[in-house]
């Protein structure tokens, strides 16, 4: 019998996510588990972390309250870095696996992946990806979009004005002083150096 992940991963139909870059992409009928825009398309330009960038600032207003696992969008960060990484790169960002549903499984996959370097807090660029994992208190995740925005999902406990979508919802001082605190000791900035 498969584990839920397993079920879950293969019911995702993640074949049929655009992995096609630098064009606009319908999705005919969208079997996704969230939406990808109004009208079914998205254009992600721009190379390295801009790429990143982009799809974090294309994916504002997409849902993850469907997504099976986030308790209606309301635990869905870590999903939601899962899609806008999808919708930059084609790519799952934990390989195999399509949505990581966790800040500790996303914390440790970006730790341990030679396709991520990790950076200093002051160092951060458009693209990089903050990750608070889980520790006493809820962790969270997000991607700087740059222009002092941090792009994530909102819901229960974190900020956002309608739960369970992706949102522009911190800046990098209210992510420092209200995110970091969580578990200092488990807070890093992440940069992809595949793109």
């Amino acid at each position: 019998k498969p584990s839920k992940k397993e079920a879950f991963a293969g019911n995702l139909n993640h074949k049929e996510l655009p992995t096609t870059l630098n064009t606009t992409v319908a999705v005919p009928g969208a079997p996704l588990p969230f939406t990808m825009s109004p009208a079914g398309q998205i254009t992600i330009t721009g190379t390295g972390g801009n790429r990143l960038a982009e799809a974090a600032k294309q994916s504002i207003g997409t849902s993850t309250a469907s997504i099976q696992g986030t308790d209606g969008g309301n635990r869905g960060c870590a999903a939601a870095v899962s899609i806008m990484f999808k919708r930059a790169t084609g790519k799952d960002i934990k390989p195999g696996n399509p949505i990581v549903l966790s800040t500790e499984d996303l914390y440790n996959t970006l730790l341990y992946s030679r396709q991520w370097v990790e950076v200093s807090f002051n160092q951060i660029q458009p693209g990089d990806v903050l990750v608070t994992a889980r520790g006493s208190r809820a962790g969270h995740t997000g991607i700087y979009a740059g222009d002092n925005r941090v792009i994530s999902n909102s819901s229960t406990g974190f900020r956002g004005s309608t739960k369970g979508t992706i949102q522009s919802n911190y800046s990098l001082t209210s992510w420092a002083s209200s995110i970091i605190p969580r578990n200092p000791a488990q807070s890093k900035v992440f940069r992809y150096k595949g793109i």
